[in-house]
């Protein structure tokens, strides 16, 4: 490659680099907004660094274990380290959630660039950082983007292993801790992870050493046993399974699975999941047809996607529920394209002409994904709207010594100072944590009252003593009536 290129090539990733930076990080705090899966998440991360309690705060001093919070200590822990060291705001807990996006973008070019000509990993930077779901779930403390990271820096691993260290048992020790961090990130990896494994057994035993793979296993089994004592203390299996399931609202699974078909075949998203699947498929199948090496990880990255996009069906049908999937799919669709243009024959330029349509349609991808991220997405429609940043403000306006009941408002607990609050939660029929708003009026008598419009307890009766003090969008701040 000429001098020229190279210079080219790195004023691409460097250019592609600043973008994701400066995307993961503008109006951090207040795009996308807060909400209720990112509170219950903050506030176990503050109850360690207050308490050092794993767990959330139903009333002062009163905590439940926090099994039914779905995301891992990946997440939670290094939230709370800082949140300890520089204080507590959602400026410190996004904070970590910035990392995490670094080092996606990093991973994705190593996994890419390893051992490929420089075009597929510009065009796989490129495509990552103007992909806007993106930035919806990775800038908010949640766990998709943590665990993807982890099973691309356990891809990486078996890339290497393949590539370069076959028989170096610490590289299969390191592919063994990240997919167990992987696995106890968020629940679709614990299932789809050992999935894909198992889907590649056969093409994993052929080609790497089977003691070194029971090095892996044992790292894993390790790691996913850590994360049950630490977020399960408290809970019974039924409880486990239950919140685990991925159908918290009991549809019916037949039901379930025919509107996320039809959420699949016309909805934007899930529309464009499909279709890079099929490509990396038809493009995979054609380079085992003409015997070509296929690397085991990407094997396993293929089988990763498409059972997440199989797993999603059976889910209440959250696009972030395959997301990490999607994102996954985006890495190789790059590798993907110009495997089947480059297949085209190449008499009277049609290889070029192919090769050339597939630089078209990535480049199209990218601008519109672009448009999207900057003028409509979630994102995009928080940027002017300052609904966080007004909720922060009215919920550090209230003393800390006040008795305050939070009342499925998760999310506003994380701006409050004091120590001295009541909550009640609900995120289905199945996880209810605190007492009901009406029991802790009466018994307890808060001086406020903090609501929502998904809090429908607090119902004239309960309230009929309070009256409204404050607002910020669809929150609204109840003070007693001397």
């Amino acid at each position: 490659m000429s001098t020229y290129l190279v210079w080219s090539c790195r004023i691409l990733l460097l250019v592609a680099f600043l973008v994701g930076i400066f995307l993961s990080t503008y109006k951090l705090t207040v795009s996308p907004p807060t909400w209720k899966d990112e509170g219950i998440i903050v506030q176990v991360a503050q109850n360690i660094s207050r308490h050092g309690v794993y767990g959330v705060q139903v009333a002062p001093q009163e905590f439940v274990p926090a099994g039914f919070v779905t995301t891992g200590y990946t997440v939670i822990l290094p939230v709370a380290l800082f949140l300890k060291v520089f204080g507590e705001g959602l400026l410190q807990a996004r904070s970590i959630m910035a990392i995490y996006l670094f080092c996606f973008f990093l991973l994705v070019y190593l996994l890419i660039k390893r051992g490929e000509r420089c075009g597929p990993c510009i065009w796989a930077v490129w495509l990552l950082v103007s992909f806007a779901p993106l930035y919806g779930s990775g800038k908010s403390v949640l766990g998709e983007i943590p665990g993807t990271v982890f099973f691309l820096a356990f891809i990486l691993c078996l890339r290497m292993i393949e590539v370069k260290y076959r028989g170096w048992w610490p590289m299969y020790l390191g592919a063994g801790i990240m997919a167990g961090l992987s696995m106890v990130t968020k629940p679709l990896f614990l299932i789809v992870v050992p999935v894909a494994v198992v889907l590649d057994y056969v093409d994993i035993k052929s080609r790497l050493p089977l003691k070194n793979i029971l090095v892996s296993i044992f790292w894993t089994v390790v790691t996913v046993i850590a994360w049950v004592f630490v977020q399960f203390p408290g809970d019974s299996l039924y409880d486990i399974l239950a919140i685990y399931s991925g159908n918290l609202s009991d549809v019916p699974l037949p039901n379930l699975i025919a509107e996320n078909i039809y959420n699949t075949l016309t909805s934007l998203q899930p529309l464009y999941f499909l279709g890079l699947i099929v490509i990396w498929a038809v493009s995979l199948l054609w380079r085992k047809m003409n015997k070509e090496h296929v690397y085991v990880a990407e094997s396993v990255a293929f089988y990763f996607s498409l059972v997440s996009l199989l797993a999603y069906l059976k889910t209440v049908g959250y696009f972030r529920y395959f997301l990490p999937g999607q994102i996954v799919a985006l890495v190789y669709l790059p590798n993907s394209l110009f495997y089947l243009a480059e297949q085209a024959p190449s008499k009277l330029r049609v290889r070029f002409s192919f090769i050339l349509l597939a630089k078209a349609i990535l480049v199209i991808l990218i601008i519109f994904q672009f448009y999207k991220t900057f003028f409509d997405s979630w994102v995009s429609d928080y940027y002017q709207i300052t609904q966080t940043t007004d909720l922060g403000t009215v919920i550090n306006s209230i003393s800390a010594d006040k008795k305050v009941l939070f009342c499925n408002v998760p999310e506003a607990v994380t701006f409050f100072g004091g120590r001295n609050y009541y909550q009640y939660v609900e995120f289905a029929d199945i996880i209810k944590r605190g007492d009901a708003p009406s029991a802790t009026v009466s018994r307890v008598g808060p001086d406020m009252i903090v609501v929502a419009d998904r809090c429908p307890l607090v119902n004239n009766s309960v309230a009929g003593g309070y009256k409204v003090s404050a607002e910020a969008g669809k929150y609204r701040v109840l003070d007693k009536i001397k």
